[in-house]
């Protein structure tokens, strides 16, 4: 899941030249900083449930503070904000508060449904599709039907897209 999180920061490169790439990164990582010290002081919490998904043994069931909707609105407001206010960049300052609502919205396609859309609400969303493991086999066939229902086709393999025209395509 991490590397969608890069690739925001990578993409949002594109728009805010003069902020910086670890700034970006920073910003498109940032629930997954904070989560580990609400989980600490008792605000959120996990539990491992082995098998529960064929990637991960955690059940997130309740984080509704670090990775809620309404919360990372607020969050990216924050964040953005503390940005525009030590580099008086404005358009860094958006991309940088985007790259913190990126974050939901990638989980979103990645998580199974345990995103709440705010903290207390019984309402959660997410679409699954990381529940699924690729191989390397999976590479060579012509299509790859994902968990949430979506057909995606690769269209190199993955070492291509880190390197050459494929990622000057991809990230800008």
């Amino acid at each position: 899941m991490f590397i969608g999180h890069v690739g925001a920061a990578f993409a949002g490169k594109r728009f805010a030249p003069k902020t910086s790439l670890g700034t970006l990164a920073f910003a498109t990582g940032f629930l997954d900083l904070i989560w580990p010290v609400f989980l600490i002081l008792g605000i959120e919490h996990v539990r491992i449930a082995p098998g529960i998904t064929r990637v991960t043994p955690f059940d997130f069931y309740d984080y509704p503070y670090s990775h809620g909707l309404l919360p990372v609105v607020g969050w990216s407001i924050v964040v953005g904000l503390s940005y525009f206010a030590v580099r008086r960049y404005r358009t860094g300052a958006w991309i940088v508060g985007l790259g913190v609502l990126s974050h939901w919205f990638l989980d979103w396609v990645m998580h199974r449904p345990d995103l709440a859309l705010w903290p207390g609400g019984s309402a959660t969303m997410g679409l699954a599709s990381g529940t699924a493991c690729l191989s390397r086999s999976s590479w060579k066939a012509p299509s790859l039907r994902l968990h949430c229902g979506f057909t995606c086709v690769p269209p190199v393999p993955p070492i291509a897209l880190v390197s050459g025209r494929c990622s000057r395509w991809l990230f800008f």
